[in-house]
């Protein structure tokens, strides 16, 4: 399933970069350059798509449209003497035939494009309580609020989408699911549709458009056209999941710069965020808006300390910000600052750049495409099941000795009660638990094998070479898990992140949570453990707990906890922000090694899994470390599976990027147990005193008190 995975994913390499039309209207504007000429300079720049929005009341003003409060007539007609077209619609009606809750919209036929009177008629008649013919006026009346029946979509205007194809562009349009929206309305959306150069639609606001009863027209006339639908990264678009599915998942990821974040960024980080968010993330649609300069011309982007931080950074921007293509908080675009051919010459150049970024990783623009149908067939699910299952029992074994006909017994209902869940239709949510176990269970026992391989007498005539051996056979087993995983969420829908690897922080937890175990002396595994062995083992872990404390154990204790909290908040799909200086370093390695491994693995979990090993076979207080190296060690261990929990992101990524992490965590790991080697530190009495000699020990020069009775 690996290689189907890595074929799929190599087929499709294509990246649509897909310019904002208003955002780039508006540059044209301020700049003082035809719209027209700047779409054609920014095809020749890589763009190979523009986004174009519905029309909205408040842009139907242009041609004579008018919106207002039934109140706000009303107190017109009392105050001031009323303008058209309210003056005639009030001698027509009367006022009372003003519902002052009411929304009013006149408009005249005869100043409304001919393309957008039926689109404005059907709109309106579908969303009106009363319709009213006064003059050359037509009046709806709509019980909306101002505010929402301005978000209503009116269709794409026609002028705009013929200027586009004559810059030899395709268009993307952004459709809105108005209130009340039925089957005919939707079908009239994508007829308008019909003879264009159509790249992807992509839905604005909330909802999809046909959400939440019309969704089977919508996927019926996406498949009609032939094109996919975009996902918008970091949005919760409701029905978007229900609509993938109607559609066979033909849909491809959309990545976005919010225009909110747009003044925290410079040129150079976000160029690294469009090509990171295609290079890690399979985003397979980039939505580009250009970058405001100051009155001076120069760029007016300072780079915030902490800003974007890959995926974390991005999801607060996109889920909050004005004008994301799936927020519903759309807002006309305009650049905040004096124009001129200098920020059309800066702009087309940062477009280019990040087509050139994009290519530099192997990608190329152009037609985005869905990806190939990918599903793991049932007999290769019980087959991955079996080894999942026997992993959780070989773990089970290690805690608390064979017991043969237990684990069959496990075994064997386990594998029945999974395969009945699966045949009655929960097969997302079999091998999402599945992954989980997988994914605990591998990197726990690797771990506790590598505890067990190190006793005194064996590690400490190894030397480096057993450490070497023993530190890539723990990882090898690791890895065994992150197959598992790999083939149990080898499907379209992970790929695609409408599912998901769930239980991260679960993840997290329970992996070195049984690494502590082994560490305080519980598990045998050579023997069936006994009441007798239950009553050690909690005989160790309460003289653990009532150990005598020093001062620096609570020094210790409390920086333990500090990083214990940094650890579970940075872990999960949301994590903790990103300080500037590591933010730095990530960039840097990724501009070194194309997949930057990960911080927790080469300069935590590695390094500390090394030394745990090394320390091992030495004395003294470096062997008492040595079992909370090995507890230490295990998150580097469930970080490598973890990164290949991440199905949307490339395999070939996810295997270079750990690759990278084994080598730099092992090296990191031997200078530091080479550095420790050092006499003085492994006779700590030379420099702390006999308090660094044991814990607990009073000063060289000091009485401890005596303990109270």
């Amino acid at each position: 399933m690996a290689v189907r995975r890595s074929a799929v994913e190599s087929d499709n390499r294509r990246v649509d970069v897909v310019v904002d039309y208003t955002a780039v209207a508006a540059l044209a504007r301020d700049a003082g350059v035809p719209v027209g000429q700047l779409l054609q300079q920014m095809k020749e720049a890589g763009a190979s798509a523009v986004a174009v929005s519905e029309l909205t009341l408040p842009e139907m003003a242009r041609y004579g449209v008018t919106v207002a409060r039934g109140e706000q007539i009303l107190a017109m007609a009392d105050l001031t003497e009323l303008r058209e077209p309210w003056r005639t619609f009030v001698a027509a009606v009367g006022r009372q035939g003003i519902e002052p809750n009411s929304t009013y919209v006149a408009w005249q036929p005869a100043t409304v494009p001919s393309w957008a009177v039926q689109e404005l008629q059907g709109t309106l008649r579908a969303l009106s309580a009363r319709v009213v013919n006064v003059g050359r006026y037509v009046v709806h009346q709509v019980p909306l609020a101002p505010e929402v029946l301005q978000e209503v979509g009116l269709g794409l205007p026609r002028d705009v989408l013929q200027q586009v194809a004559r810059a030899g562009l395709a268009v993307a349009p952004r459709l809105v699911n108005n209130p009340g929206m039925d089957g005919a309305q939707i079908q009239a959306r994508f007829a308008d549709l019909a003879g264009l150069d159509v790249a992807t639609i992509i839905f604005a606001g909330r909802e999809v458009t046909g959400y939440p009863g019309h969704l089977r027209v919508t996927a019926a006339e996406l498949d009609r056209l032939g094109v996919p639908f975009s996902l918008i990264e970091f949005s919760d678009q409701k029905g978007a999941d229900s609509l993938a599915r109607l559609t066979g998942n033909r849909a491809v990821r959309l990545h976005s710069i919010t225009e909110r974040e747009i003044p925290r960024l410079d040129v150079a980080t976000a160029i690294a965020r469009w090509v990171r968010a295609a290079k890690d993330r399979d985003v397979r649609v980039l939505y580009w808006r250009p970058l405001p300069l100051t009155a001076g011309g120069t760029a007016a982007l300072v780079a915030s300390s902490g800003s974007a931080g890959e995926a974390a950074g991005a999801a607060a921007g996109a889920a909050n910000s004005v004008g994301a293509p799936g927020s519903g908080e759309e807002a006309s675009y305009s650049v905040p600052a004096v124009a001129d051919a200098r920020t059309v010459a800066f702009n087309l150049e940062y477009l280019r750049s990040v087509v050139a970024g994009l290519r530099q990783v192997g990608l190329e623009t152009g037609r985005a495409v869905p990806f190939a149908p990918l599903r793991t067939p049932l007999p290769l699910v019980l087959v991955l099941m079996l080894g999942t299952l026997s992993g959780g029992l070989l773990l089970l074994r290690h805690l608390v000795g064979p017991r043969p006909r237990l684990e069959l017994a496990l075994l064997v209902l386990g594998v029945l009660g999974l395969s009945a869940l699966y045949l009655k239709g929960y097969t997302v949510l079999v091998r999402q638990g599945l992954a989980l176990l997988a994914a605990i269970t591998f990197p726990a026992l690797a771990v506790v094998r590598a505890m067990a391989a190190s006793r005194p007498e064996v590690a400490a005539a190894g030397g480096y070479g057993r450490v070497i051996r023993c530190y890539l056979g723990t990882s090898v087993l690791s890895l065994v898990g992150a197959a598992l995983v790999v083939g149990l969420l080898a499907d379209v829908r992970f790929m695609l992140k409408l599912s998901q690897f769930m239980g991260v922080k679960l993840h997290f937890v329970a992996t070195p949570a049984v690494a502590f175990l082994f560490a305080i002396g519980f598990g045998l595994g050579q023997r069936p453990v006994t009441a007798a062995d239950l009553r050690a083992a909690w005989r160790r872990l309460v003289e653990f707990l009532t150990t005598r404390i020093a001062v620096w154990h609570v020094g210790v204790g409390l920086v333990g906890l500090a990083a214990a909290a940094l650890y579970l908040l940075r872990s999960g799909n949301e994590g903790a922000p990103v300080s500037g200086a590591e933010q730095a370093m990530r960039q840097f390695l990724e501009n070194l090694l194309l997949a930057r491994p990960r911080t927790k693995e080469f300069l935590v979990g590695h390094p500390a899994l090394v030394l745990g090993l090394v320390f091992a076979g030495r004395e003294g207080w470096q062997r008492r470390l040595a079992p909370w190296l090995f507890v230490v060690g295990a998150i580097g261990q469930l970080s490598m599976v973890n990164t290949f929990s991440h199905i949307h992101s490339p395999l070939d990524m996810s295997l270079l990027r750990t690759a990278y992490g084994l080598l730099f965590g092992l090296l990191l790991g031997l200078v530091a147990a080479a550095v420790t080697a050092w006499p003085a530190l492994r006779r700590p009495e030379l420099w702390l005193g006999a308090a660094g000699a044991e814990a607990g020990e009073a000063p060289r020069g000091r009485r401890a008190p005596p303990e109270s009775a």
